[in-house]
């Protein structure tokens, strides 16, 4: 119900915002199953996006981490597990959805 929730009420609201104010989007997933879940949705609609999850190699999140704060991609995914372990400084953001 949370996925299905956040694809019809929270992601479309959130695709136009970001359409608008050209500002990018950070989004915290609290477990790596509804992470997969959100990631393969957005790959299906071919949507732009970087990810960085618990599994990611360290050459990837820094790629993903500076597309993403260079304004090249509106979104980037991450766990909160990711965030736990590494604490890195995820910059650029102009909106968090939790």
């Amino acid at each position: 119900k949370r996925f299905e929730f956040f694809v019809e009420e929270i992601l479309p609201k959130v695709l136009a915002n970001i359409d608008e104010d050209e500002g990018r989007c950070l989004v915290y997933i609290p477990s790596y199953l509804d992470f997969v879940k959100v990631r393969n949705y957005m790959k299906k609609n071919n949507k732009s996006f970087v990810n960085c999850c618990e599994y990611t190699q360290p050459r990837e999140t820094g790629r993903a981490r500076q597309l993403f704060f260079h304004g090249e991609i509106p979104f980037l995914l991450t766990t909160e597990r990711f965030q736990f372990y590494h604490r890195f400084r995820l910059r650029g953001a102009g909106h968090v959805i939790f």
